[in-house]
């Protein structure tokens, strides 16, 4: 997370024990899909607790770059397209469904000019008033819009679902965005990779509308049936 080394890892630790605890629930794909996203975050986690630790102690500096750009990964490339797949793999609206395939793709687009940017142009680390403050040296990501590009994918596309808890989801998404924008600025990947994380835990009540809404059309497909 975005305090400290252990912060970070106990974020992870509670995800993770989250992410097992969704899986076992989950049953359909979709509600599998779902499981992931707090597995996905403390992966994430993890990657910046090791960036802490390289940080603040000489004896991990071999694992910085790696634990950066692991954390930069998960934070600027899986989550504008893994939030839109996974609603979209839920969402049983074809109308909505067209809507949020263009996002997907768009979220596709950002990854694609983002690997070409993380290639081309170096990214740095470093500790400034007890937060992480990453610098991406690829031009795009500096300009204003930017940020409004990135988050399109990531937060209108839970908030186009049919279903209560991911609009929740996305109204979530877009809070925590606008709280380290407003707050924390200069630090908002890090910080909104916090909020972000938090919210995952609400995977579980995720999966538990989706198997209510599923159990209640197996229920109306069995009444038409013997009827």
């Amino acid at each position: 997370m975005c305090f400290s080394a252990k912060a970070s890892f106990g974020a992870a630790a509670v995800l993770g024990g989250i992410g097992v605890l969704a899986l076992s629930k989950a049953k359909t794909r979709e509600e599998k899909i779902v499981a992931c996203m707090p597995l996905l975050f403390c992966f994430q986690q993890v990657s910046e607790g090791f960036l802490w630790l390289s940080l603040m102690y000489p004896s991990f500096k071999d694992v910085k770059t790696s634990s950066m750009y692991t954390f930069l990964f998960f934070a600027e490339m899986i989550w504008p397209i893994f939030v839109p797949f996974m609603v979209l793999m839920a969402e049983p609206n074809n109308k909505r469904r067209k809507w949020i395939r263009v996002l997907l793709g768009t979220g596709f687009g950002i990854i694609a000019t983002l690997i070409a940017g993380f290639m081309l142009y170096p990214s740095y680390a470093s500790l400034r008033d007890g937060h992480i403050l990453y610098e991406i040296g690829f031009p795009l990501v500096n300009y204003w819009f930017y940020g409004l590009i990135y988050f399109i994918p990531t937060i209108v596309a839970p908030l186009l679902s049919s279903y209560k808890s991911f609009r929740i989801f996305g109204i979530g998404l877009f809070l925590a965005y606008v709280g380290s924008r407003v707050f924390y600025n200069h630090y908002v990947i890090s910080i909104w990779c916090y909020f972000g994380a938090l919210l995952s835990i609400y995977a579980v009540v995720m999966i538990r509308e989706l198997q209510q809404k599923n159990a209640t059309s197996y229920e109306l497909k069995q009444e038409v049936k013997y009827h």
